[in-house]
């Protein structure tokens, strides 16, 4: 479910940042689709040790099904954003790295620091 959950989100907002000519997602959106995905962990824990371990359940078995709830979450968010680059978006870091230039050049940095941006 928390695959599920960052892929969506993960999908949407990669689409509104890389359309908006600002670079600006909505940090609300991915942050708050992270903390609720990742808050299933606590769930998926809790529902382990109440339906199959008899409502006991070590700290070293709730890690270990945590880890791999992370290791899969983080997976499936790897892999979508390796999608939407490859595919959806192949000139996002061009794009991205000018847009960053031309901020940093409105803000009044020196050759020097735009050659180290």
């Amino acid at each position: 479910m928390s695959g599920l959950i960052i892929a969506a989100t993960g999908g949407i907002s990669g689409a509104l940042c890389y359309n908006n000519p600002n670079f600006q997602g909505n940090m609300w959106v991915g942050y708050g689709s992270m903390l609720l995905a990742f808050s299933l962990i606590f769930v998926a824990i809790k529902n382990y040790r109440d339906k199959y371990n008899g409502g006991v359940i070590s700290f070293g078995k709730a890690f270990m099904i945590g880890l791999y709830i992370v290791l899969i979450t983080s997976t499936v968010y790897v892999i979508i954003w390796l999608i939407e680059l490859y595919n959806f978006f192949p000139d996002f870091m061009t794009k991205y790295v000018a847009h960053v230039l031309k901020e940093a050049k409105a803000h009044g940095a020196t050759d020097a620091e735009l050659k180290q941006q």
